[in-house]
């Protein structure tokens, strides 16, 4: 009895694992230059984070100002499901912001933007990428 009320157990958690729904959003952050490689090192700051509302995001390179790169990022917002919005460019520009902001990046630079149709998983992409960057002076 209490081996079949455990499995039952063991069952219902693999069930309610297999429900929970995957994230909507999926950020990669990787040393400058490396986004596209197989192996990616893990990227650490010792900067201190800034505020995502003050990065700023740019599809043009910052030539006023020398700055140090970073990390580069990659954003992939996804339309889940069917009734699910589409993803729009402000809620990557977000995530941009965001991950910048936490490894204490001043700005996102060459902010480039991508979208593809259905998948096997998904109704459709919004690919955003750039590279983060701090101010030197």
């Amino acid at each position: 009895m209490l081996f079949r009320n455990l499995g039952m157990l063991v069952g219902a958690a693999f069930v309610l694992a297999a429900c929970t729904p995957p994230a909507r959003t999926l950020v990669t952050v990787a040393e400058p230059g490396q986004l596209a490689a197989e192996t990616k090192t893990e990227v650490k700051s010792d900067r201190k984070a800034t505020e995502p509302k003050n990065v700023i995001l740019t599809r043009e390179d910052i030539t006023d100002r020398a700055y140090k790169a970073i990390a580069d990022i990659k954003v992939v917002v996804r339309r889940l499901f069917l009734p699910d919005p589409d993803p729009t460019q402000a809620e990557a520009d977000l995530m941009l912001k965001t991950t910048a902001a936490a490894l204490g990046a001043d700005a996102v630079v060459l902010v480039r933007y991508g979208s593809s149709g259905i998948t096997l998983t998904t109704w459709g992409t919004l690919e955003s990428q750039g590279r983060a960057v701090y101010f030197t002076e």
